[in-house]
């Protein structure tokens, strides 16, 4: 099935993120956030859920469903989807049920599993279109259920838009905001009343102009008394005439200074200045210039009255003016308020109405349809080519394995990638026994190699620990020992061997604190000695005359002598004793060291002048049975 998704049904507000103008139109344009949320409502367990216990038909309901429900009885598409779908979820859960390291689910739970599983769903690039899928044995109840699926998605996307508690909420709020706005007009209309609010600009204007007349007046009564205070009389009836005032009083003052003066001058060029008459006109001058300064004080008292009422009342004013724009300002809060819920209230009541009528932006572009051309699985192709590919894989890991494997299985790898002989190998496993035969194979060939010296002394070593030198250093010293004509000497410098009977041993008759025949016996087949009490060696002593001494008696003494040293990666006693050794035998456990490793150790040795005698090969496996291999 296709299932085509708009908006704006459900979603009555735009936001600004999801619109875009064309031609003076908003339109509403889906994110791909949208249509992932409508695809994570169709994996949703209450979806799930509602599909799996709802029936699909109508044939089964009330206490004849939970009758069929009961007894796991009811045919397929005719009542809860919990049988059809309950069925075993692999290996893997059944093995995690078992060991208790998964809850079981319950019918129900295994169902919603069971559908989530099975049912597919994509986006359709570049559009707004979901393609929805259900994969089921049967096509035609696949189709069933699929259209189960839709018509529950549909009924949830409504309810998860609609909202039944929006259209109240809202109601209510509108309700106070209405109680609210009516209170704030109320209280603009009393205060506009009051305070006669359309008189409160004229006022205003005319104060304004009264203010500044009056500060004009003041500074020109400053200007005119600064002038006329003066000691110079004339200067200061010159200044006081060119400096104007808006005071009538003080301009009638002026002008008769003035008279008085033109007056004074007509009757001194004509009299003389000494008259009567002149010094009685200057008196008058000085009364005069008295009487103006006495009028400039007095209108700067009026005027700096005036001024200070003018300004009180323009404060009362700016104060009418703030409590108006307040009053103003709630009203039109208020009625924002008023407009947002109401349309918030007539959305509400839509989105109600839509969901009622299961009005929604999921429109089904295609139901659910069998496929034209159903597929089913080949079995025997795929079954040809899974042992095709199998087979391909097999070769390709063996091949893989065998060129990235760098361990030595054969004696013919140790010949070609050690370039020694491999003298024994054995197919033993971790605390086995060597084989017997292949034991004396190794000692007759250690026997026959360089039969010109009567006594013998062999290293057994190793590349690296774990590679049973000590079994074999054993196992080649008591075959040794069956000669008969003399003993054969095992000295242990590991401490492996548990055949070791005396705490005194080879370090001990080196560094001259044990005797050399109380620890070396005479007169036994095997005389095994271990390293005795002290761990190292001091170097020089390997070079030693002492050492030279030592090894010259024991060659007298014995035929064979076996030493038992640590791997020569580990320690350097396996480099330093081969100078004294006639041969020395490498022990390399079968498909675990890697030839590297071998390598290196046999370089060692070449280094330290050492003659190896050979290689061989502990803990071989057989690629078949051993009951089978012996029969071949």
């Amino acid at each position: 099935a296709k299932v085509r998704l708009t908006r704006g049904r459900e979603m009555s507000q735009t936001d600004t993120a999801v619109t875009k103008t064309f031609n003076d139109m908003t339109i509403i344009q889906l994110s791909a956030e949208d249509i992932n949320s409508e695809i994570e409502l169709l994996h949703s367990d209450d979806l799930l859920r509602l599909v799996v216990t709802e029936p699909i038909t109508n044939q089964a309901t009330g206490a004849e469903m939970e009758a069929l429900v009961d007894d796991g009885s009811f045919p397929y598409g005719s009542g809860p989807l919990v049988l059809p779908f309950k069925m075993v979820r692999g290996t893997v859960n059944t093995l995690l049920y078992i060991l208790q390291l998964k809850e079981r689910p319950d019918d129900i739970q295994a169902a919603m599993d069971e559908l989530g599983d099975r049912l597919i769903t994509e986006p359709v690039r570049d559009s707004y279109v979901i393609e929805v899928r259900l994969r089921l044995g049967d096509p035609e109840k696949a189709r069933d259920v699929l259209a189960k699926v839709l018509d529950v998605y549909q009924r949830l996307h409504i309810d998860v838009f609609a909202n039944e508690k929006s259209a109240p909420f809202f109601e209510e709020q509108k309700a106070r905001i209405t109680r609210e706005l009516a209170q704030a007009q109320n209280d603009l209309k009393d205060f506009r009343a009051e305070h006669t609010v359309s008189m409160v600009e004229i006022e205003e204007q005319l104060l304004l102009e009264q203010y500044a007349d009056a500060k004009k007046v003041l500074a020109q009564l400053a200007e005119t008394e600064t002038a006329v205070a003066g000691e110079d009389l004339d200067a200061a009836i010159i200044s006081s005439l060119s400096s104007q005032t808006d005071s009538t009083v003080v301009r009638e003052m002026q002008l008769r200074m003035l008279e008085l003066l033109l007056e004074q001058n007509r009757v001194a060029q004509s009299l003389g200045p000494k008259h009567p008459t002149v010094i009685s006109i200057s008196e008058q001058i000085l009364n005069t210039q008295a009487s103006l300064l006495e009028a400039i004080a007095n209108t700067r008292h009026i005027t700096e009255k005036k001024l200070a009422a003018s300004k009180e009342r323009l404060d009362q004013l700016n104060e009418i003016k703030a409590g108006l724009e307040e009053k103003f300002k709630d009203v039109q809060i208020l009625s924002g308020n008023y407009e947002f819920y109401a349309n918030k209230l007539e959305e509400a009541r839509i989105a109600d109405e839509l969901a009622q009528a299961n009005i929604s932006s999921v429109k089904m572009l295609a139901s659910p349809s069998l496929p034209v051309n159903p597929t089913a699985p080949k079995k025997l192709l795929n079954l040809v080519l899974a042992l095709a590919g199998g087979l391909f894989a097999a070769l390709a890991l063996a091949f893989g394995l065998d060129y990235l494997d760098h361990g030595l299985k054969t004696p013919e790898d140790v010949e070609h990638y050690a370039g020694t002989t491999t003298l024994a190998s054995f197919f033993n496993k971790p605390g086995q026994q060597l084989d017997g035969r292949e034991v004396e194979r190794l000692a007759t060939m250690l026997d026959t190699i360089d039969r010109g010296e009567e006594s013998k002394i062999y290293e057994v070593t190793s590349s690296v620990g774990g590679e049973d030198a000590g079994h074999v250093a054993e196992a080649l010293a008591g075959a040794f020992s069956q000669d008969g004509t003399s003993g054969a000497l095992l000295v242990d410098l590991t401490g492996e061997i548990a055949r070791v009977r005396s705490a005194e041993g080879f370090s001990d008759v080196l560094l001259g604190d044990a005797n050399l025949d109380s620890v070396f016996p005479a007169g036994e087949a095997l005389a095994v000695v271990g390293r005795g009490a002290h761990a190292q060696y001091p170097s020089h002593l390997w070079n030693s005359t002492r050492m030279q001494e030592v090894m010259a008696e024991l060659l007298r003494r014995y035929k064979y002598i076996v030493f038992n040293v640590s791997p020569v990666l580990q320690s350097h006693d396996a480099p330093r004793l081969a100078r004294h050794a006639d041969g020395v035998v490498l022990v390399v456990k079968s498909d675990s060291t890697r030839r590297e490793v071998v390598t290196r150790a046999l370089s060692m040795f070449g280094e330290a002048r050492g003659k190896i005698i050979g290689a061989v090969l502990t803990r071989r496996t057989q690629a078949i049975p051993s009951s089978v291999y012996k029969r071949i």
